[in-house]
């Protein structure tokens, strides 16, 4: 949290929208979620850490957890695309055929980070920051 006098960033620590958005342990907000910062890293962009780098909490839920980031993916998808439709087609006012290209890349390219928010969005409806922990 930003001191009184201190000029606040968003998201803002200790918020879970910053553990989202910046990928970190929901319970520290210092360590990594996942092994690699590069979405874009083929092979590595859902790997994930066993355990906290930093405060040593355990990632790895039940067998099949992550499988339900698909139900909190699916909601920042549909958000992502209708913004995307909104602005293409009646802001920008495309015909159908480079709409479609264009959308189609649009969402081709934020899927990894629709992926990986969705796994975080999970994990931090599950373990809440607690800025005590690592002392």
């Amino acid at each position: 949290m930003a001191k009184k006098g201190q000029k606040r960033h968003f998201p803002e620590k200790g918020t879970k929208t910053y553990s989202v958005l910046k990928g970190k342990c929901p319970r520290c907000q210092e360590g990594d979620l996942f092994i690699t910062s590069n979405p874009y890293h083929s092979g590595e962009m859902m790997r994930m850490h066993t355990n906290c780098p930093v405060c040593g909490e355990d990632f790895r839920r039940e067998t099949g957890f992550y499988s339900a980031a698909l139900w909190t993916s699916y909601p920042i998808t549909l958000l992502l695309a209708l913004a995307c439709i909104v602005l293409l087609l009646f802001v920008f006012h495309l015909s159908m055929l480079p709409f479609f290209v264009l959308f189609s890349l649009i969402m081709l390219l934020l899927q990894p980070f629709i992926m990986r928010w969705g796994r975080a969005i999970l994990l931090n409806m599950f373990v809440d920051f607690d800025p005590q922990h690592n002392k």
